[in-house]
């Protein structure tokens, strides 16, 4: 098992803050995908974490920040701030990078 020390920057402004993780036990096996959201005043909101389909790691981080998203505009959490780890998906969403094929579904639906 490992830790680590995450800080949470409230924003300045009533805004609500949703972070997200994948994690893959191995590339390809087992994915669990987890948020958490947050209100301007940094206490709890919500929080889910799940088994995911077995895949690679990527898969897992885009499902949860999919799934974090989703939750938010559903439960009109907004204006929304989405944070999670790997900078690969806001270049994907951003558009400065290629789709890699096994997200493009998920992805899609992040755009849409």
């Amino acid at each position: 098992m490992h830790c680590k020390v995450v800080i949470r920057k409230a924003p300045n402004i009533e805004i609500f803050k949703c972070n997200s993780d994948g994690a893959s036990r191995s590339n390809s096996g087992p994915n669990s995908g987890a948020y958490c959201v947050r209100n301007e005043n940094g206490n709890l909101i919500f929080a889910e974490g799940r088994r995911l389909e077995d895949g690679y790691n990527i898969n897992a981080e885009v499902v949860a920040f999919r799934m974090g998203l989703e939750h938010c505009i559903q439960h009109h959490y907004v204006p929304l701030i989405m944070e999670t780890d790997p900078l690969m998906i806001k270049n994907i969403v951003d558009g400065g990078w290629s789709i890699p094929w096994s997200i493009v579904v998920e992805i899609e639906k992040i755009k849409h």
